[in-house]
């Protein structure tokens, strides 16, 4: 166990969860501060989103030249300056600026703490080293609201919140120096050699179809968050306060589902419990839209082993190249985001929120096929 790698990934996860779900508390503020319409401001989350792309993209480009830690320390620098820049934003073109710094960061950030704990725990204890990772950014979603709503009552300023959360990263880009680049051995010499030698067609092609899967899944977990709050209330005309119980539910939930799996050992394969949690996702939501908007909540605890099992199972099939497949899942899932946020706004546009939000049990059934159809697509038996 390299525990240098592993606390830095769980702490650079806790820094961009925080960064980045302390946004949605902030964005009605934004808009009215800047005088700019909901579609206008919209660009503020696509900007960072595409570039957040970008940042995914170029990881396995980097590592070329940088190791582990550098590209980590790198992707806190920017982390910092996107949000200092962001409370320092005088007009919305300068804060869509920084807003696409400050998700490029996030785009490297997520490839980088996946890798650091991916590579740094044993076989034995990956998949519970990745479900209590994941864990962290859940603790970071439920405690990032809280922090916004603590500024603004002392300093009603959102530029506050800003600079508040950047001490976070900046703290850890401090104490990322204490950590040395481990050496390594002949074998991960020999990975590593690999990891950066030009990948066949056929590889590349299962990268992507397997990154397919991932950022389907994203889509249908990041269209609940963003959307379930909108969705009840219009359709149950809830109040502020009681929409957000909900979303909170969904977190708690998240949360709860990933830390069992941290805390518990699961022998079955990970492509069964990867499938048991899309199926299970697929009827929670279902039940939601049909019956109770309470099941959209608890399709957190269905989803939230989902993500890290992922990564495992990425690790499992492309242990030689880790480096270049979770950059370029990581890159699939956020051109993905930007596709959800445009859909769903258009379809609920054309349709209303409740036929929108269809596209989640949609999205999951995909992500289950491709799951299920890669092993015997491209001969890689467990």
């Amino acid at each position: 166990m390299i525990w240098g790698y592993i606390i830095l990934g769980y702490l650079s996860l806790f820094a961009l969860g925080l960064g980045d779900n302390s946004r949605g508390p902030l964005f009605p503020e934004l808009l009215k501060n800047f005088s700019v319409t909901d579609a206008q401001g919209a660009w503020y989350y696509a900007v960072s989103s595409f570039l957040g792309f970008i940042g995914s993209y170029l990881v396995p480009h980097l590592l070329k030249k940088m190791n582990r830690i550098h590209v980590l320390q790198l992707s806190l620098i920017l982390m910092v300056t996107g949000l200092v820049g962001m409370g320092f934003a005088t007009g919305f073109a300068a804060l869509l600026f920084w807003a696409g710094i400050f998700g490029f960061s996030l785009g490297v950030v997520g490839v980088i703490q996946n890798v650091l704990v991916t590579v740094g725990s044993t076989p034995r204890r990956r998949q519970r080293m990745l479900s209590g990772l994941h864990a962290v950014y859940g603790m970071s979603s439920l405690l990032a609201p809280l922090i916004v709503a603590g500024v603004m009552s002392l300093t009603e300023s959102w530029r506050t919140v800003f600079w508040t959360v950047a001490v976070v990263p900046a703290l850890l880009l401090f104490a990322s120096f204490v950590q040395k680049e481990p050496k390594i051995s002949a074998d991960e010499k020999h990975e590593k050699s690999v990891n950066h030698t030009k990948i066949t067609r056929k590889e590349n092609f299962a990268q992507i179809y397997l990154g397919m899967g991932l950022g389907l899944y994203v889509m249908a977990e990041i269209m609940v968050s963003s959307r379930l709050a909108l969705y009840v209330r219009r359709e149950f005309s809830l109040s502020l306060p009681q929409s957000s119980y909900y979303v909170t539910g969904f977190f708690v939930c998240l949360l709860a589902g990933r830390l069992l799996f941290a805390l518990v050992h699961f022998k079955w394969s990970l492509r069964l419990m990867l499938s048991l949690s899309l199926l299970l996702s697929f009827m929670a939501i279902v039940c939601g839209l049909k019956f109770h908007p309470l099941f959209f909540a608890l399709s957190g605890f269905t989803m939230g082993p989902f993500y890290p099992l992922a990564v495992a199972y990425i690790y499992q099939h492309f242990k030689m190249r880790i480096d270049a497949a979770i950059a370029a899942c990581m890159a699939i899932q956020s051109f993905l985001t930007v596709l959800m946020h445009t859909s769903v706004g258009y379809l609920t546009d054309l349709y209303g929120i409740d036929k929108a939000l269809w596209l989640g049990p949609i999205v999951l059934v995909l992500a289950l096929l491709i799951l299920n159809s890669f092993e015997s697509l491209f001969r890689k038996n467990l």
